[in-house]
C-alpha cells in the first residue's frame, strides 16, 4: 500500500463511480479498478460492494477512508514543511502588539499564518505604543501593531493602516456628562485629563493637538499604563480622550463614552516594521494580512455605535 493507491481509493470512495473517479485522478477506469483490487489484496479485506447498479463502501472501506484522508493530509503537510525549509521559509518572527486594538483580528491572523508557515516560529509580546516604536528601531521585534495619526512620521519605520477609529471622551458613570453624547469646548477646558504620556508620547502629543485645535490646553494628570488611566477615570479622578476600542475592550459599566466628531479626532490602528530589517518573514506576514478576510479586520469596527 502506498500514498498513490490511497489517493486512488479516496477518489473512488468519494465518487462511488469508478469512471468518474478515474477521470478525477487521470487514469483509465480499468487501471483504477486494478489498483483498488491490489489494495484490497494487500489489506486482505473488501473495500467496496459493487454490482451492475451501484457501488458502496463496506465497513472496512469506511474505516480506511477516514484514515486515508488523514494520512494524505499529513503527507501533504510534511511535503510543505520540507519545501519551505529547503526554500528558506523558516525562522522566527517577533510581534509586538498593544492589546485592545487587535484582539478581534490578531488571534485569527496568527492562526492562519501558522497554518500556512508552520516552520516559522512566532513570538508575541504585549507592549505600549512607545515601547513598540523603540523595539522596532532596535529590531528586538520584527512587526508591531501601533496607533498612529495621518501625519505621523517615525524615522526608519514603515507602516500601513489597517483601520481607523474615532477618539472618544471617557468619563465615569457618576460624571454629569454620563448621560450625554457630546460636550462643549468650554466644558472640556475645565476638566482634568488622565493620561499616560511616558508610555504613549505620540498619543499624548495628539491629545494636546486635538485640545489645542479646540482652543484650550488641557490639565493633565500623568499616570503609567492604559489600565491605570481607565481605573483612575472609573474612580472619578478625571476624564480621558482615548480611541473608542480601549473603553470598549475594558468593558466596564462604570465608564461612559462621549463622541468627538471632528475630523482630527481619528486614530489609525496600523502595522509597522523597520524597513532595514531583512527578516524574510516580515513580507510573508504583511502579505497574509493583505489577504486576510475583510470582515475579520473590521470586526472591532463593527462594535462602534451607529
Amino acid at each position: 500500500m502506498d500514498i498513490r493507491q490511497l489517493r486512488y481509493f479516496v477518489a473512488a470512495a468519494e465518487h462511488l463511480n469508478f469512471t468518474a473517479a478515474a477521470r478525477h485522478v487521470y487514469i483509465s477506469p480499468q487501471a483504477l479498478s486494478q489498483q483498488i483490487s491490489e489494495l484490497e489484496s494487500d489489506l486482505g479485506v473488501i473495500l467496496f460492494n459493487r454490482n451492475r447498479y451501484s457501488t458502496s463502501l463496506t465497513a472496512a472501506g469506511e474505516a480506511l477512508l477516514r484514515e486515508a484522508k488523514a494520512i494524505i493530509a499529513k503527507t501533504e503537510e510534511a511535503i510543505q514543511i520540507t519545501r519551505q525549509a529547503a526554500s528558506g521559509i523558516s525562522g522566527r518572527l517577533k510581534i509586538g502588539y498593544l492589546g485592545f486594538a487587535e484582539k478581534n483580528f490578531l488571534p485569527k491572523l496568527i492562526y492562519q499564518f501558522r497554518q500556512k508557515y508552520p516552520s516559522i516560529e512566532l513570538s508575541c509580546q504585549q507592549l505600549s505604543n512607545g515601547a513598540i516604536d523603540e523595539a522596532l528601531e532596535r529590531a528586538t521585534i520584527d512587526i508591531g501593531f501601533i496607533q498612529l495619526w495621518e501625519t505621523t512620521k517615525i524615522p526608519g519605520i514603515s507602516w500601513k493602516k489597517i483601520y481607523d477609529y474615532k477618539l472618544c471622551l471617557v468619563v465615569p458613570s457618576s460624571h454629569p456628562w454620563a448621560r450625554r453624547t457630546n460636550t462643549t469646548r468650554a466644558e472640556l477646558s475645565k476638566e482634568t485629563f488622565i493620561f499616560h504620556p511616558k508610555d504613549a508620547p505620540r498619543a499624548y502629543n495628539n491629545l494636546m493637538r486635538v485640545c489645542s485645535n479646540r482652543g484650550f490646553r488641557p490639565s493633565v494628570d500623568p499616570v503609567s499604563g492604559i489600565l491605570t488611566v481607565l481605573m483612575m477615570v472609573e474612580a472619578g479622578f478625571g476624564i480621558s480622550l482615548l480611541p473608542r476600542h480601549i473603553p470598549l475592550g475594558y468593558a466596564s459599566s462604570s465608564l461612559k463614552t462621549l463622541d468627538v466628531d471632528e475630523e482630527d479626532a481619528s486614530i489609525y490602528v496600523s502595522i509597522a516594521w523597520n524597513h532595514t530589517n531583512t527578516n524574510p518573514s516580515i513580507s510573508l506576514f504583511l502579505n497574509e494580512l493583505e489577504a486576510f478576510p475583510e470582515h475579520y479586520r473590521q470586526g472591532i469596527i463593527k462594535t462602534e455605535p451607529t
